[in-house]
């Protein structure tokens, strides 16, 4: 418990230990809404002289079944039990997209239309059931009409399984009429929220609320009375979840056809490898050719491939590609024409860059009368530039903490010191990122606020322009032209 290092045990009554499966564990669940702790045990089935305890058996009873003649033993019985039940998850079994090889990876399809569908046969089935003839009202029922059903509702589909997803609302109209059709004088709508798969949790409230347009007497006021009281708790129970969620798995599990998918998947497969082998020739062709050039172009450059003076080049020799060689639009060459997405990372370049250029201000503040550097540059975080149609794409997201330093230059006036921080200086803000400042000379220090306030206004503004440089001389330095 909770608090407390005392171990709880739980023993299993005397006429069960017998027949305790000794290779399951117990298999235990805690609802937190119900406060409420669970614990099953798998049982072995009766022998063939055993009868449930303090039960007896009649004299027509079967209690086991015989095959060929003889009794079944309890491990036979554990495997029928067993072959029975995996037959059927194999007729329910989920049925996903033609990438899902064996439906093993997880996907989700959305089933809101066999949701609302399910959830509509339903309440049709209540209004069926227990909202016709009802003799509290001299016969009159309650119709149900103008049903909507809102909210997201679908099945993950994982190693074969179906999980279903459910949280919904329903909405609905009810009207009264008495026992020959006619209008009762008195309607009104239905209301039910937060309707989940969980079957540990309580049937969902249903809000009843009478209309104010109702024109009945005391027949009517009586019929809505009942319709709060016990038209709440009809619907309350067919929109239960556990309930519901089972419907919903059972229609989407007669929807499947097991011979359609797989021979969908067949067909699919069969496609892919005509596809690959009518493109062999041509990949391969393709590929030597780049090969050829490759080798070309590595050979006409010293750099690009290391030790190239001291053995000569060849196809079956892997090369090293120099990141430095350029092909078209900054890319490397393997990378014709900067088709393909490549990637290269640039953060210590970046990181170099930023420190440098900031750490380079020196501007004059309030006039002329004081002048402002920054110490203490530091900036990490990652950054990267790329290529792709021959197009380029700089991606960063950066860190910057710097110390601000204001020294006065005139008598008069106080200096100032403080920290600035670029929290998150990336690609899609640029240099309109969020800029911190925080002064740590004291406001109650003489002339100290007037030059924090110049800070704000003109020194921020040179943080801002180096950082408006900065996606700029990230392109120019690894994506220019070659």
């Amino acid at each position: 418990l909770d608090g407390s290092e005392e171990v709880s045990h739980l023993e299993v009554p005397k006429e069960y230990q017998t027949r305790l499966a000794s290779s399951d564990d117990p298999k235990i669940k805690f609802c937190s809404r119900r406060s409420r702790l669970s614990v099953d045990w798998p049982l072995t089935p009766f022998a063939a002289e055993d009868t449930q305890p303090g039960v007896e058996a009649d004299d027509d009873e079967v209690i086991i079944e015989e095959i060929n003649e003889e009794k079944l033993s309890p491990q036979a019985a554990v495997s029928k039990n067993e072959a029975s039940h995996n037959q059927v998850q194999k007729d329910k079994a989920a049925y996903g997209s033609i990438w899902n090889t064996n439906n093993w990876h997880w996907e989700e399809r959305n089933c809101m239309e066999l949701t609302k569908r399910v959830t509509q046969k339903l309440l049709l089935q209540c209004e069926a059931t227990s909202l016709r003839h009802i003799r509290e009202l001299n016969g009159a029922c309650v119709i149900l009409k103008n049903i909507d059903i809102r909210g997201k509702a679908g099945i993950w589909i994982r190693k074969g399984k179906r999980i279903l997803s459910l949280d919904i609302s329903v909405g609905l109209d009810w009207e009264v009429r008495d026992e020959f059709g006619g209008p009762l004088g008195v309607k009104g709508t239905a209301k039910a929220e937060g309707i989940t798969e969980e079957k540990d949790d309580p049937a969902p409230s249903v809000e009843i609320k009478v209309s104010a347009s109702s024109t009945g007497g005391r027949e009517a006021r009586t019929a809505g009375d009942w319709v709060r009281q016990n038209g709440a708790k009809a619907l309350s129970q067919a929109l239960f979840g556990g309930v519901l969620g089972d419907k919903i798995l059972d229609e989407d599990a007669q929807q499947a056809n097991p011979e359609a998918d797989a021979k969908k998947r067949l067909e699919e497969r069969a496609r892919a490898e005509a596809a690959e082998a009518a493109t062999a020739a041509e990949r391969r062709r393709i590929a030597e050719e780049e090969r050829a050039k490759e080798l070309s172009r590595s050979a006409s450059s010293p750099v690009a491939v290391s030790s190239s003076a001291a053995s000569p080049l060849t196809a079956s020799s892997p090369q090293r590609i120099d990141p430095g060689s350029e092909g078209v639009a900054g890319a490397s060459v393997w990378n014709a024409n900067a088709w393909h997405w490549e990637e290269r990372p640039v953060t210590d370049w970046a990181i170099i860059w930023l420190k440098k250029e900031i750490g380079a201000i020196s501007a004059t503040l309030v006039g002329g009368l004081a002048e402002l550097r920054f110490e203490n540059v530091d900036v990490s975080g990652d950054a990267s530039i790329s290529v792709r149609k021959g197009k380029h794409v700089t991606l960063y997201s950066l860190a910057i903490n710097c110390n601000w330093v204001v020294t006065a230059k005139s008598e008069g006036i106080n200096g100032a010191r403080g920290t600035l921080v670029v929290p998150e200086f990336n690609s899609e803000d640029g240099p309109r990122s969020s800029i911190m400042v925080e002064p740590a000379t004291k406001a109650a220090r003489p002339n100290a606020q007037v030059v924090v306030k110049a800070f704000h206004q003109e020194g921020v503004r040179y943080v801002r322009v180096v950082l408006n440089k900065f996606s700029q001389a990230l392109t120019d330095k690894f994506a220019s032209s070659k």
